[in-house]
């Protein structure tokens, strides 16, 4: 007796798990599906077609009966995979340039003509360029680029060098590069044209410093692991393209550098060196464009 209860529940439970959901339109279409929710005064469910797993919703207004286990079994095979309701464009590409500034502080610098120059070297132009797949409308997947330069040039600084050489004249070459993997998620404005998105990026940053001192040519170099994150807005212009206005934070640090001249090639510890490190973080404000493919 007691095998034929538990056999009997098993069954029952069975069928309660197989069974599938009723619902019937106000245009009198019956539907065999599975509701997952019913909120905000919409029903969510989930249904077969054309042999696809789909999801939608409809608002309780339009449906005019729904019944939960109205079926003994279940339309949608165990192994559907839901198919994604996104079909807009997959792969987005931006680019955009503009003016960076350095957000680390001057220290350590006496000298008044060379401390404006290390300022000058704060400030320069920016570049981006970025591509992303998304997986859905509002997440995507992708690979980012920035880079920064500046320069600044002294006619009349006099520098001493420790071999008793002097030089007249100071001009610097500064680039940094990030690249890196991106996750960007986006919210699209009513009408889909408007798009306010947001990126974060892991990745690698070269650092470079061309200097010259008189004839004298030397070239710092370091690298170190950094992260960026984007802010931006975009304006639709076409289906397929978007003018875009964006705010970037770049981060990152040097512990030490290489230090390039006549073919030798020093290294230094800028902690041990200098007491600090070499502050990379800045801040990008740009303009360009994004394109829609």
């Amino acid at each position: 007796m007691r095998k034929i209860m538990i056999s009997t529940m098993m069954i029952v439970f069975m069928q309660h798990i197989n069974a599938q959901d009723l619902i019937v339109t106000s245009q009198n279409d019956s539907i065999n599906t599975k509701i997952t929710k019913i909120k905000e005064g919409n029903v969510h469910f989930r249904y077969m077609k054309n042999g696809n797993l789909k999801k939608t919703m409809l608002p309780l207004s339009e449906i005019e009966v729904y019944e939960k286990n109205f079926y003994k079994t279940s339309g949608i095979p165990s192994k559907a995979k839901l198919e994604s309701n996104y079909k807009g464009k997959r792969l987005h590409v931006g680019t955009n340039a503009g003016f960076a500034f350095r957000t680390a502080k001057i220290s350590g610098i006496q000298d008044e003509t060379l401390k404006k120059h290390v300022k000058k070297l704060k400030s320069g132009v920016n570049f981006g360029l970025d591509a992303h797949y998304f997986l859905k409308e509002r997440l995507g997947l992708g690979l980012k680029f920035n880079s920064f330069y500046s320069t600044a040039k002294e006619n009349n600084l006099v520098a001493s060098f420790p071999n008793g050489d002097v030089g007249r004249g100071l001009e610097n070459k500064v680039s940094i590069n990030f690249i890196g993997p991106s996750l960007m998620t986006r919210l699209l404005s009513k009408n889909k044209k408007h798009t306010l998105l947001l990126s974060t990026a892991a990745g690698y940053i070269s650092y470079k410093d061309e200097q010259t001192i008189g004839n004298r040519l030397s070239k710092t170099t370091g690298d170190t692991i950094g992260v960026s994150v984007d802010l931006g807005y975009d304006i639709g212009l076409t289906d397929y393209m978007a003018l875009e206005f964006m705010t970037s934070w770049t981060t990152g640090s040097l512990d030490e550098v290489e230090v390039e001249e006549n073919g030798a090639v020093t290294t230094i510890d800028l902690v041990d060196a200098t007491g600090d490190k070499e502050g990379l973080s800045r801040i990008n404000i740009s303009a360009g464009l994004r394109f829609y493919l």
